[in-house]
């Protein structure tokens, strides 16, 4: 644990098992929120309520992790980061210091989860398959 770091109510972080979890200086965690084994979150970087980080992940400086969001294991989010409520990150974010953002909404005609930047991404770089780093997410697909 960093300096200035604060963890709320029933928060779980766990121990490490193949090296140290640790939570950077100045680090914010809400309640009830789960940290994974071997975690390595970095400095300023905020994690609100219910939100749940699988073991053996890497959180950048000044990543944001809004309530109810998850993140698998063995990925890296990179720095400046957000990740909005109830998103699903299942593949790594390296989002080069600029910052980037995913957010999950309901789609209420078809009850889908989608991403709402998604369709302005794709146009941006022609197709799923040929996304930089920058914005590779979980996309449901």
């Amino acid at each position: 644990m960093g300096r200035g770091v604060e963890v709320g109510c029933n928060t779980v972080i766990q121990r490490g098992t193949l090296s140290d979890t640790i939570i950077g200086d100045g680090t914010l965690i809400g309640d009830l929120v789960e940290i994974g084994h071997d975690v390595k979150a970095g400095v300023g970087s905020l994690i609100v309520s219910q939100a749940g980080i699988s073991g053996n992940v890497t959180i950048g400086d000044g990543v944001e992790i809004y309530g109810q969001a998850g993140v698998a294991n063995w990925l890296d989010i990179g720095d400046g980061a957000t990740i909005m409520a109830k998103a699903g990150i299942g593949i790594t974010m390296g989002c080069g210091g600029g910052g980037c953002s995913v957010q999950r909404v309901d789609d209420k005609s078809t009850n889908d989860v989608t991403v709402k930047a998604q369709a302005e991404l794709i146009t941006l770089i022609g197709s799923r398959s040929s996304m930089p780093i920058c914005v590779k997410m979980w996309l449901g697909s």
